[in-house]
């Protein structure tokens, strides 16, 4: 009679999760629990296909894949910065020359979001086919992530030539919602990449910001519209809406601007430890070829 697959998995003993894995429902570390059991936080069962999902590691990926991650994150980090120092400058001081730094980094932006959303290698150790991996979020981040550029650019020219009407404002909003809706697969993917390195705080942190950041960029795009609509010059008026939603945006962008700058330093960790492993097995390998040459001569 033949065994099937549910019944040899049930003989099998279960086991330890010796490494950093995150509950696909609350993100709880699963580090030092059974692989048949459930997760403590929420409950939900532990799947073996959550576990073997990243068998291999980013530090070992190709050298030259972990540098273009480096300087995608990189990337990502700076355009966050240009955008939001753009973006309120702009809405404080309502020139159109502010614009250019939040236009800069918008392009910075779309550029880190193309480098870091590239499948990722193939290793020996790799269960999955990464090109069918993350294909629907790969796309979504990437077509909808320039819309910021076209949007702000869009919105300078509007301003410089005088043309806040319906009729320019509205297909510029709609550009801004459409990068505002693809922020959550950029950051997810994001996630996945901090989960496959095993920093489960970052992971989490992203994860999170896919979905509440998403509120502070969408109101700090809302001030510069409605700024840029009536009340560029009227000192007061600025400084009370500036007052009044740039804390709560601040806090926001400040979040996730934080959470970039660790994975920036996350694609820079992996980067000098894959090099370091490297130097060490070519020591290594230089120590056994003497150790041979020394035995064959005497």
């Amino acid at each position: 009679m033949p065994i099937r697959l549910e019944e040899l998995r049930a003989r099998t003993p279960p086991e330890l999760i010796g490494e950093d894995r995150l509950c696909r429902g609350c993100s709880y570390n699963l580090r030092g629990l059974r692989d048949n059991g459930k997760c403590p936080e929420c409950g939900k069962p532990i799947k073996l296909r959550d576990l073997a999902r990243f068998a291999d590691r980013m530090v070992d990926a190709p050298l030259s894949w972990l540098r273009t991650f480096r300087l995608g994150t990189l990337l990502l980090f700076l355009g966050g910065w240009g955008m939001a120092g753009g973006l309120m400058t702009w809405a404080l001081l309502g020139h159109v020359w502010c614009a250019l730094g939040a236009l800069g980094g918008s392009i910075a932006w779309a550029a880190g979001t193309v480098l870091t959303t590239r499948p990722r290698p193939r290793t020996p150790a790799t269960q999955i086919d990464p090109d069918k991996e993350w294909v629907v979020w790969r796309a979504w981040a990437r077509a909808s992530q320039p819309m910021w550029t076209l949007a702000l650019g869009g919105a300078a020219i509007a301003q410089a030539t005088d043309q806040a009407s319906p009729i320019t404002v509205i297909p510029i909003g709609a550009l801004m919602l459409a990068g505002l809706v693809g922020w959550w697969p950029l950051m997810m993917i994001q996630s996945n990449l901090a989960y496959w390195a095993s920093d489960t705080d970052l992971s989490v942190s992203l994860r999170h910001a896919s979905w509440s950041v998403g509120i502070g960029l969408g109101l700090g795009a809302g001030v510069c519209l409605v700024i840029g609509r009536g009340w560029i010059g009227n000192p007061v008026m600025g400084i009370f809406f500036f007052g009044a939603w740039a804390g709560p945006i601040c806090v926001s962008l400040g979040y996730i601007l934080l959470a970039l700058l660790r994975l920036w330093r996350l694609g820079c960790w992996v980067t000098l430890s894959h090099m370091h492993s490297v130097m060490k097995d070519e020591r290594l390998r230089e120590r056994a070829t003497a150790a041979r040459v020394a035995r064959g001569g005497m």
